[in-house]
């Protein structure tokens, strides 16, 4: 894992998050809850963590998650996504 071109980082309870400029993401450490299985994103504008999740938001607006994020706190997630909170 490459983290050369970070623009921004995240930290959950026991995983690090990237984002790169290339709007690729990359994340390290605890991976019990898929919590890091990011490595697929792509057009990413931006990041977050939770204790056992990754969100991040792609230039269109979708919000691509990854790991354990509690029914009602995706709800509030998806909320503000799209309130622009």
């Amino acid at each position: 894992y490459s983290w050369r071109g970070i623009v921004k980082t995240a930290a959950g309870a026991s995983h690090t998050v990237g984002l790169r400029e290339d709007g690729t993401v990359v994340a390290v450490g605890a991976n019990s809850n898929g919590q890091c299985d990011v490595e697929e994103w792509t057009n990413i504008l931006d990041i977050d963590t939770g204790p056992y999740y990754t969100v991040g938001i792609t230039l269109d607006g979708t919000l691509v998650k990854a790991g354990k994020i509690p029914g009602e706190l995706l709800w509030l997630i998806q909320t503000n996504c799209v309130l622009g909170v």
